[in-house]
């Protein structure tokens, strides 16, 4: 019996699955993610979105999903 334990547990391992660690959920509220402001160029505009698109990607980057509300 133990000899054929140590032979099942051999040619039959126990395979943990992978756990992948949950996400923190980071809700936003748009009116603080797109903070009113006035825009009168171009530049401004690819500014103001680049700086926005900056901070998403920083929360994607600490592993947690935006929920936009």
């Amino acid at each position: 019996d133990k000899y054929d334990r140590e032979i099942d547990r051999i040619l039959h391992p126990v395979v943990v699955p992978e756990v992948k660690p949950q996400k923190k959920v980071r809700e936003v509220q748009r009116v603080v993610l797109f903070n009113q402001t006035s825009l009168t160029t171009e530049e401004e505009i690819d500014e103001y979105l680049s700086r926005i698109r900056n901070k998403l990607l920083s929360y994607i980057n600490d592993n947690e999903e935006i929920k936009i509300k």
